[in-house]
């Protein structure tokens, strides 16, 4: 007598607990975030052809007396392909340092580019010590806060539709860090997707606001207080007063994430 296998049930698939096969085109879904400045990389998972991107640039610090210094820009781009199990390069962009003007040389206090990929497929750049906002170089988003004398808050991190807030006066779009007020570093950008765009600061009432769940820039609480850093990521510094440093910029930083249907800038991207 010829006798049938025997099945064996298989939790959660078919009918009647019938095996089945794998499902080999189950959704893989994934993140990661690097926030730390430098050269990194990244290899894509098992069973991960495509990713999605986004990078903050560096914010510039405040140097010269009157300046403040614009803020990193956003960029972000999706369905980028990958190839499972080789690396790619990610460069997160500095901060700018705040030093004395007239005693070190001010060349650190620009932010640094953030980028995903070989070439940069997405690219931010970092914000300038001279004001000027950092661009979108690779991808879509938007621009650094730019701030122009005699302006002495620190430009806006970028959004991701619209420019950060610039010269105290410009409100940020599209999610972007607001302008610190006289004294004050201006406000930086989340990576979890665009939100609501940061309220501008005002010097001993209220800090720069940081846009899309970015952090928000130091409260300055009078014209000597001596702390004008930047939010993260990517906010702008204030200037300096006289011969002292002017305020830190924001770091920059790299998201990289993978999963069916996600894309920036709101659809499915908040943390897994």
């Amino acid at each position: 007598m010829a006798y049938l296998p025997k099945l064996t049930p298989t939790v959660g698939k078919g009918l009647g607990g019938l095996p089945q096969r794998a499902d080999s085109g189950a959704a893989v879904r994934g993140e990661v975030t690097f926030p730390i400045p430098g050269a990194h990389s990244w290899v894509a998972p098992p069973g991960v052809t495509s990713v999605c991107v986004v990078a903050v640039g560096g914010g510039a610090a405040g140097v010269s007396n009157g300046q403040g210094a614009g803020g990193g820009g956003l960029a972000y781009a999706n369905n980028i392909p990958v190839s499972p199990g080789e690396s790619y390069v990610v460069e997160v962009g500095i901060a700018g340092e705040g030093v004395n003007p007239q005693t070190t040389p001010t060349s650190i206090s620009d932010g640094g580019d953030s980028f995903f990929g070989d070439g940069g497929l997405v690219k931010a750049g970092g914000g300038s010590r001279t004001g000027t906002g950092g661009a979108v170089i690779a991808g879509a988003g938007g621009e650094g806060g730019s701030v122009v004398i005699p302006n002495r808050g620190g430009g806006g991190a970028g959004g991701y539709s619209g420019n950060g807030g610039a010269n105290n006066a410009t409100t940020p779009s599209g999610g972007g860090g607001g302008c610190g007020g006289f004294d004050q570093g201006g406000g930086g950008v989340g990576l979890n997707g665009q939100g609501a765009s940061g309220a501008k600061g005002v010097r001993t009432v209220s800090a720069a606001q940081g846009g899309s769940g970015g952090g928000n820039g130091a409260l300055s609480v009078s014209s000597s207080y001596s702390d004008r850093s930047a939010g993260i990521f990517g906010g702008g510094g204030a200037a300096a007063i006289s011969a002292s440093p002017g305020g830190r910029g924001g770091s920059g930083a790299v998201r990289i994430i993978w999963g069916k249907g996600r894309e920036f800038p709101s659809t499915d991207v908040g943390q897994s």
